[in-house]
């Protein structure tokens, strides 16, 4: 009878684990471990929330194990979003940097400082949200509809910004005259038919490892260190794939890395298209 009620006891400890097993549904904020790790370097731990649990379970947890959980993306957010907020590119946010910012997009200080947004024009919104889009220097730029509410001259304005602007531009909108003086290459949609005009001629810029950002300085004027992230060995390659690979197994929502998603993109826009038969009449 023993021998029975163990091989039940091990038989039922799996689903007993499924059961009680947690996935982190938001993480709420970020904090430096008082332990530190073998390599010397800071460690953070994040406030998660529970799927299925209320906010009052909220629990400190170890980066290492929600990365072995297979949230490594949800961590990852949370440290961009850690990094905009301590203002990793310098720019403090006080009302003369601002003035100073919006001037640039035909605002000046008495709209950016002493009215509110909601009495603002239309047009003067638009230029409050490219100045906001604008204020972390960002390397790409996506821009819906764009052109809205936007006079002759500010558009004109617009356009030569983004013809000097050194990252990349996505832009969706209806205004041909205006796609055409921005981008290179377009896709056009029309009648439900999707058809591509010109093509993207401009080189790729390799930057210099010293031309990088190392060090960064804080509204309240400290200086801060960067560390630059080393690449991976193949043992943390095989680890972050096994994690890929479960995270698919439970369902959870997966977003593939950058590199590995232009590596598909690449491998379907070089596959042969398909001409259709011609139809005789």
């Amino acid at each position: 009878m023993e021998l029975l009620a163990t091989q039940s006891a091990q038989v039922e400890t799996p689903a007993l684990e499924e059961a009680r097993a947690v996935t982190a549904e938001q993480i709420l904020g970020r904090k430096k471990s008082k332990s530190k790790a073998n390599s010397g370097d800071e460690k953070y731990e994040y406030s998660v929330k529970w799927h299925n649990f209320s906010a009052e379970s909220v629990q400190w947890v170890p980066r290492e194990i929600l990365v072995e959980m297979g949230h490594l993306r949800m961590v990852q957010r949370e440290d961009e979003k850690q990094a905009a907020a301590h203002g990793l590119v310098a720019r403090p946010l006080t009302q003369p940097q601002v003035e100073e910012h919006l001037a640039g997009f035909g605002l000046d200080s008495n709209l950016a400082s002493h009215t509110r947004i909601g009495i603002l024009s239309g047009g003067q919104k638009v230029k409050v949200v490219l100045g906001a889009a604008m204020w972390l220097s960002p390397h790409i730029l996506i821009l819906d509809e764009p052109t809205n509410y936007l006079d002759r001259d500010s558009l004109g304005a617009l356009a030569a910004g983004l013809k000097e602007f050194g990252g990349g531009v996505i832009v969706i909108s209806h205004n041909r005259e205006f796609c055409h003086a921005v981008c290179d290459e377009r896709w056009v949609m029309n009648a439900g038919r999707l058809s591509r005009e010109g093509q993207v001629s401009k080189m790729d810029v390799a930057l210099e490892g010293k031309a990088m950002v190392d060090e960064y300085t804080d509204e309240f004027g400290n200086v801060h260190k960067l560390k630059k992230k080393q690449p991976q060995t193949e043992k943390e390659l095989k680890k972050m794939k096994r994690q890929k690979e479960l995270a698919r197994k439970r369902g959870d929502v997966f977003i593939e890395d950058e590199d590995e998603w232009w590596d598909k993109l690449q491998e379907e826009v070089a596959k042969p298209v398909l001409s259709e038969p011609a139809t005789s009449s």
